[in-house]
């Protein structure tokens, strides 16, 4: 005959307790001790300085700058320059260089421990397509000749005289272009949207963030929540699809259902409004 005994009832809720407990100790130590060593590296922090070097590296048609900190980018001469900016407390900086037939790929980039900033200032030849992958810094380009790529988070994206298409993609980070002799495309979250003087067509995707074109000689895009979204037009009659849902629509610039250039605004939880010239 076989025997069979039943466990007391409820001797495993004792159990269960003891390892919530015991889970809930080793989280709770893990997060003091992260809370502690980020309180040391800050205070170690304001006693370093930020160390500079400079690189010089023959050019390719793309050029891809990877930082934890700011980057800035403009057009030089006829090789990529590279100036690295580093400040670091607990950590380290990695910088490397990688060239293949048709890229190169610069990092700077900081130890996931540590207090650190690693910032790039880089010039590239004219008609030189550049790639940006940026985090906590500021990303600004100025004057260059060919199609830039943006991937941002924790700063401010600043682009100017722009002579290829932009992409951005923003996260936590507040946008700003002005001339732009291409197509323009940002996806933002958390942060504002302005883009000025634009001559071919603006797509924009924006959340959490108050979006403002102005001066776009090409189609219109742009699609929002929780956020206000401002067009200027150029003067010129245009096919205006606008819709705002739990938001003000305002319409103050003349429409044509037959004209050539197409606005869309739409928003959710914001208002849409499209004005004559700013």
């Amino acid at each position: 005959m076989t025997t069979t005994l039943e466990k007391p009832p409820g001797t495993d809720a004792p159990r269960r307790s003891r390892a919530l407990v015991w889970t809930g100790g080793v989280i709770g130590a893990v997060i003091v001790l992260g809370s502690a060593w980020s309180v040391v590296g800050q205070l170690l922090w304001f006693d370093t300085e930020p160390t500079t070097a400079t690189a010089t590296y023959a050019t390719r048609p793309v050029v891809e700058l990877v930082a934890d900190g700011d980057v800035d980018v403009r057009t030089g001469g006829a090789d990529v320059v590279v100036e690295h900016t580093d400040r670091t407390a607990l950590g380290k900086v990695s910088y490397s260089a990688d060239a293949t037939d048709d890229r190169l790929t610069i990092r700077n980039q900081c130890s996931w421990y540590s207090s650190c900033t690693a910032s790039l200032a880089v010039s590239v030849p004219a008609g030189t397509e550049v790639v940006v992958r940026a985090r906590d810094g500021d990303v600004t380009a100025k004057g260059l000749g060919a199609a830039l790529d943006v991937d941002a988070r924790d700063g401010h994206v600043s682009v100017a005289d722009l002579g290829g298409g932009l992409t951005v993609r923003a996260t936590d980070t507040a946008v700003d272009v002005r001339s732009v002799r291409g197509d323009v495309e940002v996806k933002a979250s958390d942060g504002s949207v302005d883009v000025e003087d634009v001559a071919g067509s603006l797509t924009v995707r924006a959340r959490d963030g108050r979006v403002t074109a102005s001066a776009v000689a090409g189609d219109v895009d742009i699609s929002a929540t929780d956020a206000d979204v401002t067009v200027y037009g150029t003067g010129e009659p245009v096919a205006l699809d606008i819709r705002a849902v739990d938001g003000r629509e305002t319409i103050d610039a003349p429409t044509d259902p037959g004209a050539d250039r197409h606005v869309r605004i739409s928003t959710r939880d914001g208002d849409a409004t499209y004005r004559g010239p700013r």
